[in-house]
């Protein structure tokens, strides 16, 4: 009876004006295919095949732990000015500060991390120009082949320090060649290609469980499967193309730019050989940014894919081929003895090839179309908007741990040790906007430090720390900013 009323309920879905196309397709093949289920239902009390069954996907199948191995998010997920706005409130009331000096505290803080920024973002952008995809720039600065390989280490180091500074953290390469095998029952047959590149690395920024998803056993061919899984918050890939290869061009478009040449020495273009010159202008560095990206999804982000057909899709297409085909071929048979006749099954021939290259065209431009939707969705930015996007996020970043942390430590009673420091901090996260947060205490004490806001000892077991009152804070912070050029 339970089960009867379950195909009633679905059938009634069917009729739901409101309901989205998708929706709508679930509850229709769950519907048609409840008899199989329920067939499966009875097949698994005698046959381990058709027995529920959980995956588990995860990144530390391969012994990996990310820095927030506890489910603690590394990093603090507040909107900037929020969090300002509740440090700045929170200030004014406990520590019996006004209004104004916390304003300005806050005001300084930010605009020295800016400056301090600012520099290395500069050079961070310089490095990227030779390789950028997406230039438009009528002149650029030309190097040789070993001075480009300089500036893509150059660049590799600086944007390894940016990701770092924004707590992302690097997946070691055994442990994305073990993701992108992972699959789930309704994935896109994707294969990721790493031919053209010299090199890539991937970055994850937060890492959190999904809750468990069970499949139709008619989508896993009568297997019952649950899957658990991790999905990672953002996801920065660093790719370098090969020289001769372009992302985004195809064949002719592709050599052409490699005759054309770019990026050499001007000093020795004029003595170098004209296709040496353009063999060692042609790579290009890509950086894209992505969000949410699940661990069997991990195909999304890769440089490069291949779409494959599934095996089921591939029989349909060659079936629909092979029956029309021995169609055509008995009854070309049968009338051999007739030219009007044979034609006609010729022409008939004809069309089923027709229709099954047709069909074949359908389903690859069904599921590029899919993949498409898919990548559109989860991507953030791309190349230098992605690195403007990646220092924006580090400058604010710095800013939010450098201010909760002298604020955690200016409410101890009096001198505190680090771990003293670090409770705090992740108590008034709790407290404010009720987040679990893995505050980095360590690198808040040393953003005070390298201010000269702190004030450390050595205690009886450990290092003891404190900070300078707010106007003393204050008046330091404004010194610096006076002092930044020599000319007062």
């Amino acid at each position: 009876m339970k089960a009867l009323s379950k195909l009633i309920e679905n059938i009634k879905k069917l009729f739901t004006v409101d309901m989205s196309i998708s929706a709508a397709t679930s509850a229709f093949m769950e519907t048609l295919f409840w008899p199989f289920d329920r067939l499966c239902e009875l097949l698994a009390k005698k046959f381990d095949y058709f027995k529920p069954q959980t995956i588990t996907h995860s990144l530390f199948e391969k012994g990996f732990t990310p820095p927030n191995a506890d489910d603690r998010e590394n990093f603090i997920p507040i909107r900037l000015k929020v969090f300002l706005d509740k440090i700045r409130e929170d200030g004014t009331t406990r520590e019996g500060e006004s209004y104004q000096k916390w304003d300005d505290f806050i005001k300084m803080s930010a605009a020295r991390f800016h400056y301090d920024l600012l520099e290395d973002a500069n050079r961070l952008r310089d490095a990227f120009a030779p390789f950028d995809p997406d230039s438009d720039s009528q002149f650029e600065l030309q190097f040789d082949a070993e001075r480009r390989e300089e500036y893509s280490q150059l660049f590799f180091e600086r944007i390894d320090a940016l990701l770092t500074t924004s707590n992302y953290f690097e997946l070691p390469r055994d442990v994305v060649d073990h993701v992108l095998q992972l699959r789930r029952p309704d994935a896109l047959p994707v294969k990721a290609v790493y031919d053209d590149f010299l090199d890539y690395k991937i970055y994850a920024r937060g890492v959190r469980q999904t809750p468990k998803e069970t499949f139709p056993r008619w989508k896993t061919a009568g297997k019952c499967i649950t899957i658990q899984s991790e999905v990672m918050s953002r996801v920065c890939v660093v790719a370098r193309v090969k020289d001769g290869v372009m992302l985004d061009l195809d064949e002719e478009k592709r050599n052409a730019t490699v005759a054309q040449g770019c990026g050499c020495d001007q000093d020795a273009a004029g003595d170098a050989p004209k296709e040496s010159r353009a063999r060692t202008a042609t790579d290009r560095i890509t950086v894209k940014l992505f969000k949410d990206v699940a661990l069997e999804h991990m195909t999304l982000v890769a440089p490069r894919v291949q779409l494959k057909f599934p095996l089921f899709d591939s029989l349909k297409i060659l079936g629909t081929f092979g029956a029309g085909t021995t169609t055509a071929i008995v009854k070309m048979v049968v009338a051999a003895f007739s030219m009007v006749a044979a034609l006609l099954m010729a022409f008939a021939f004809v069309l089923a090839f027709i229709k099954s290259a047709l069909g074949f065209l359908h389903r690859r431009t069904a599921y590029l179309q899919k993949y498409a939707s898919r990548i559109y969705y989860h991507t953030i930015a791309s190349n230098l908007t992605a690195i403007d996007a990646l220092v924006t996020a580090a400058e604010e970043q710095e800013i939010k741990e450098f201010t909760l942390g002298y604020l955690a430590a200016l409410r101890q009673p009096s001198w505190a040790t680090e771990r003293e420091i670090d409770d705090c901090a992740e108590a008034w996260m709790r407290e404010n906007f009720n987040l679990e947060v893995d505050f980095e205490s360590e690198d808040a004490l040393r953003k005070l430090r390298e201010k000269g806001i702190l004030e450390e000892k050595r205690g009886e077991l450990t290092e003891m720390y404190r900070v300078k009152s707010l106007d003393e804070t204050l008046a330091i912070l404004d010194k610096a900013w006076d002092e930044f050029f020599q000319y007062n």
